[in-house]
């Protein structure tokens, strides 16, 4: 009789768990994060591709890395022959869809870089996201 009942106790958990039970509905995939060689100083854009795996709408809302002060999400914005590069707070990520930061578009500022920044080097960094875990990526610079 017991071994009935963990039996079903079992069964029943299983399905729970098959059935994401708890599970979090928000799962960012990263790749081929770059970023362009840059002298210490100065500061620097992070380029990605980003696929939201999720069946509702996520939002980058910032970042973290040891090699700046500081880490911003910016919108390069041009309006005839002006550029203007305008902080945001978020960036929304569509469901179930690829993201692509790069340039003259969406993308992640490193600010007042603590090192150089030399073609063939990595560095870490974390994007942070509203719904999904933060991801923890590695960078590479390249010349582009």
């Amino acid at each position: 009789m017991k071994f009935r009942i963990l039996l079903i106790v079992f069964i029943l958990s299983s399905a729970l768990t098959a059935c994401g039970g708890g599970a979090p509905d928000a799962i960012v995939e990263i790749s081929g994060a770059w970023a362009r060689p840059a002298l210490a100083g100065s500061d620097a854009g992070v380029y990605m591709a980003l696929f939201n795996h999720a069946t509702k709408v996520d939002f980058i809302t910032g970042g973290a890395a040891e090699i700046a002060d500081a880490v911003e999400l910016r919108l390069v914005m041009i309006d005839g022959n002006q550029m203007q590069m305008l902080r945001q707070d978020q960036i929304k990520l569509p469901a179930n869809t690829d993201f692509f930061l790069r340039t003259g578009s969406y993308h992640i500022m490193l600010i007042s870089l603590k090192q150089d920044l030399v073609s063939g080097d990595t560095f870490e960094m974390t994007v942070h996201f509203e719904n999904s875990p933060d991801a923890s990526i590695t960078v590479t610079v390249i010349d582009q």
